[in-house]
């Protein structure tokens, strides 16, 4: 089999490799979560203070933060930037088909009703918004609260889609899809929500604030918190 060498070291994977991130499941109990989006306000917010947080970013976060764990489910995302989300340090999760080279984690996506399903974090429900699918993953991964970052749902003051400014992949039902997730994570997530975006169904807060409120304990390196994440002994971690 021909083999295809990733920033992060590991070969082309096997389909039971692809999907290991089965056995992320409560890897992370009782950590914040900062689930970072795309919305104009992620620029209104101090997000350096973030670097040795559990973050999970979403499509093109990377152009502002390089995550934990990045994650993304439209194969549009991989054949616009491959060269930039491949060349990032984050875990990488992608949805199965949208991930032609077969070298990331990989999770499987039900469509219809976003839900919550804390037994497994290789099955998201849902489409249309990626973040949703985030704040589905920390869950069943243990984590609270979460803290949201850049879901807006909105247009920013010059008609701007994403902090960095337009997204190719933008459709006049993308905000609609966005703010159908996030009345999903206000009704049914089942930790606390706080919420540091610019949108009409939280009260919005300032993250250093917020952070104020963290426990320092949770404040690691990005390598901690991948070889808690991997079940990894510390001399493996350049392998992850």
């Amino acid at each position: 089999m021909q083999r295809n060498t990733t920033r992060t070291g590991l070969a082309r994977k096997q389909r039971h490799q692809r999907f290991a991130i089965r056995t992320w499941v409560d890897k992370l109990p009782d950590i914040p979560a900062f689930i970072i989006g795309n919305g104009p306000s992620l620029n209104d917010q101090p997000i350096d203070l973030l670097e040795n947080y559990l973050t999970i970013g979403t499509n093109r976060c990377f152009k502002k933060i390089d995550p934990v764990i990045l994650l993304w489910q439209d194969i549009s995302l991989w054949t616009t930037e491959y060269h930039s989300l491949h060349n990032t340090q984050a875990l990488k999760v992608s949805r199965d088909v949208s991930d032609p080279r077969k070298i990331y984690y990989n999770f499987h996506l039900k469509g219809g009703e976003f839900k919550f399903d804390t037994e497994h974090t290789h099955i998201l429900y849902g489409r249309g918004s990626t973040g949703p699918l985030a704040v589905q993953l920390a869950v069943a991964m243990g984590c609270r609260p979460i803290v949201l970052l850049g879901m807006d749902c909105k247009l920013g003051e010059n008609k701007e889609t994403d902090f960095y400014g337009q997204n190719p992949s933008w459709t006049d039902s993308t905000i609609k899809n966005c703010f159908q997730g996030l009345v999903f994570i206000k009704e049914q997530c089942p930790v606390e929500v706080i919420n540091c975006s610019n949108n009409t169904l939280w009260q919005q807060e300032n993250l250093d604030v917020v952070l104020n409120t963290i426990d320092k304990k949770h404040k690691r390196t990005r390598q901690s918190y991948v070889r808690q994440i991997l079940n990894l002994p510390e001399k493996n971690i350049d392998k992850y």
